[in-house]
């Protein structure tokens, strides 16, 4: 399948969720503006197309279907009212990756469920992170926890766990 067909069938399976499954009421309109000519439909798409194409910051997304796909979304707004659109959006995600997952064939990836966590281990706090030289800057750096609103010179560790079957 050529990325033309992967595109038009991500869309078909965006507007059959927004419509069929109510995906719509999680971001229904409150304005006189409730048929914009660039559609909800066409944000979630280029924003799960442009993951499918390897692109990880919402700016290379934008940037490729601008560059790539202005034939395709010829309403293309500019990029602060793409990103607007796309913050309006945020709740249909959880809803939309749920229905994926029932609709996507069971694999050994998906059969299981994953937790994955991180903390930071903090080396120096934020009065002496920025003169802290505890450990060489290949294993620890500046950086911010955001979820404990603090800076800290350290280095952060991930954890992925996968769920057993027993609950163990």
């Amino acid at each position: 399948m050529d990325w033309q067909d992967k595109l038009i069938d991500l869309y078909v399976y965006i507007c059959q969720q927004y419509d069929q499954k109510h995906l719509w009421f999680y971001t229904q309109r409150m304005s006189n503006n409730d048929t914009p000519t660039f559609t909800d439909e066409e944000v979630l798409t280029i924003y799960l197309f442009g993951i499918m194409q390897q692109h990880t910051q919402i700016k290379a997304i934008y940037t490729y279907t601008k560059d790539h796909l202005s034939d395709w979304f010829p309403h293309l707004p500019t990029y602060a009212g793409y990103i607007q659109r796309l913050n309006r959006l945020c709740v249909v995600f959880a809803p939309l990756i749920e229905q994926i997952q029932k609709d996507s064939p069971a694999t050994d990836v998906c059969e299981h469920t994953y937790r994955v966590d991180s903390m930071p281990i903090v080396m120096a706090q934020s009065a002496r992170s920025g003169k802290a030289c505890v450990a060489e800057e290949q294993l620890a750096n500046k950086g911010r926890c955001a979820s404990k609103k603090m800076w800290y010179y350290g280095t952060k560790l991930h954890i992925v766990a996968q769920d057993r079957e027993n609950g163990l």
